[in-house]
């Protein structure tokens, strides 16, 4: 049955061939629905052939022919038509029933509807100077950062103790050996396996993330000193004493509206656009999924490492084993 129906592929490329030099030629050729070629019940248009010629790169529409004519014909006979004659084999042969072919189509049309669905909403979507501008306002948090100091501490109970670990850094500043300190000796077991990397933190003493709070007195004494330099005496910190480090540094910024105002304009038209995206989806969601049954999720198993597998055949219930009362083994009772 295959066989034939490759047969009865094939057999449209003489109707194809046929249309090239029949009645296609006698319609306007500025006419985009002019058809130029028959493949079977299909048909090639002008306007098709355009659509299909300007997606191909110039450099590769030059092979195929030394004049206009030679292309559009050669484009036609080697690309068009083939692809035609291919998909009424497939069809034919009822290729595409079967689960792949309908996925990929599922795909394309998915693309085809959001793609139509996003150029109905575009005049939907425009955002004004006006909302541009209270974006900007209402988030100005996000358009001014302050200056910014990468430390890094470690923390010891006693001032003895904080001057001897310091005595160390100096004598081999390597993040590796300031590591193995931390690790070692720092009573902060929260960032201790990390060199007591505290983040970046800012002239106020939070944290980039607001997370951590750290004394001014810390901050202050980190502003005193450059880049990659260690802070000369331990920094009295609650109960104990710290050893700090900075390791770099982040300038202040602040962004002016005309420079973000760009961002800013397609942060707000994307949010629009999914938001009418999600409406349309709940909307045809409404109209048309039915009989949803999550329990026949259960029979998916996923595992830890995120691979799919069926927990077993459907239908069946599955019971933990229940334990038995101990038996005597050569081993013992177990």
């Amino acid at each position: 049955m295959k066989h034939r129906a490759w047969v009865l592929g094939a057999s449209a490329w003489v109707i194809a061939m046929l249309a090239i030099g029949g009645g296609a030629s006698a319609q306007p050729q500025s006419d985009p629905n002019a058809v130029v070629a028959k493949v079977g019940s299909a048909t090639i248009t002008v306007g098709e052939l355009e659509r299909r010629m300007a997606r191909m790169p110039r450099f590769q529409l030059a092979s195929l022919g030394d004049t206009p004519e030679a292309v559009r014909r050669a484009f036609l006979e080697r690309v068009l038509i083939p692809e035609h004659l291919m998909a009424q084999g497939a069809r034919a042969a009822g290729l595409d029933k079967e689960h792949d072919a309908r996925v990929r189509e599922r795909d394309v049309l998915k693309s085809a509807a959001l793609k139509a669905m996003r150029a109905e909403d575009a005049a939907k979507v425009q955002v004004t100077d006006a909302e541009v501008a209270k974006y900007y306002t209402d988030n100005r948090v996000q358009f001014d950062t302050p200056a910014r100091f990468a430390v890094w501490r470690i923390l010891l109970p006693t001032r003895a103790d904080a001057e001897a670990v310091l005595a160390e850094a100096r004598k081999d500043p390597t993040p590796k050996a300031w590591n193995e300190l931390a690790r070692k000796r720092s009573m902060d077991k929260a960032t201790a396996l990390k060199g007591g990397n505290l983040g970046f933190i800012t002239s106020s003493g939070e944290s980039a993330d607001g997370k951590l709070r750290v004394d001014k007195a810390l901050v202050d004494a980190v502003k005193a000193v450059k880049d990659g330099e260690l802070v000369s005496t331990p920094i009295a910190e609650g109960p104990g004493w710290a050893v700090v480090w900075r390791r770099s540094s982040l300038p202040e910024m602040h962004r002016t509206l005309e420079q973000e105002s760009a961002g800013i304009r397609q942060t707000l038209q994307r949010e629009r656009a999914l938001a009418l995206q999600d409406k349309a989806i709940a909307a045809l969601k409404d109209k048309y999924v039915s009989a949803v049954t999550p329990s026949a999720l259960e029979l998916l198993e996923v595992t830890s490492s995120g691979q799919l597998g069926p927990r077993g055949k459907p239908g069946r219930v599955y019971r933990k084993p229940v334990a038995g009362p101990p038996e005597s083994t050569p081993r013992g009772v177990r």
